[in-house]
């Protein structure tokens, strides 16, 4: 009974290690791991932005317009000052010699010619003539002699004479104007209603 036992007690013992050998492998539980220290970062400040420094821009210079030589005014040579027209006394025939017009009676335009020969015409304005004379000249006044022609009237005709004193203007050597005031009588009064206190404007040719 006794070796019974044993034999049995050695299947069971060998029972068990089968069982044990063969039973699932169990697996090791894992270390716990060691908590790793989260060292919180302390964000640095954030540096104040500095604004950059303005390099500083030169103005730019208005533009000077450059300053022009003054140029000197060209000089004007004097004006020779006009001479106004003088009048004088006729000093030679050449003074009276020429074409003169004037009016007669203030209203008819009349044209005398004096000629160097010591003649005269009276004449209208389409040529017609109206009397000759002869005259002369010295010292200033002309002396008017024998008259002849259609409008000589009677008195005229038996005394032609009589002496005008006569003031020549000129434009340098031109004479252009001649002017007679009557010396005395003039017994032909169409004449002296022509000539006394009265200027004759030269006629160019």
């Amino acid at each position: 009974m006794k070796r019974q036992w044993g034999k049995q007690a050695w299947i069971a013992l060998v029972t068990v290690l089968i069982v044990v050998g063969c039973g699932p492998t169990a697996t090791p539980a894992p270390p716990t791991p060691t908590p790793t220290r989260v060292v919180e970062a302390t964000a640095a400040p954030e540096p104040t932005p500095v604004p950059p420094t303005p390099t500083p821009v030169p103005p730019t210079p208005t533009p000077v317009p450059p300053t022009p030589t003054p140029v000197p005014p060209t000089p004007i040579p004097p004006t020779p000052t006009a001479i106004p027209p003088t009048e004088v006394p006729a000093g030679s025939i050449e003074d009276v010699v020429g074409t003169w017009r004037g009016r007669w009676s203030d209203t008819s335009l009349l044209n005398m010619e004096l000629n160097e020969f010591g003649s005269s015409r009276l004449f209208w304005m389409d040529g017609t003539t109206i009397v000759r004379n002869q005259f002369s000249l010295e010292s200033g006044q002309l002396t008017w002699g024998r008259a002849q022609g259609t409008a000589v009237g009677g008195e005229c005709a038996a005394n032609p004479v009589a002496t005008y004193d006569v003031f020549v203007t000129k434009e340098g050597s031109q004479p252009v104007a001649l002017r007679f005031v009557l010396v005395g009588e003039d017994h032909c009064p169409d004449r002296q209603e022509f000539l006394d206190g009265k200027t004759l404007k030269w006629v160019e040719p």
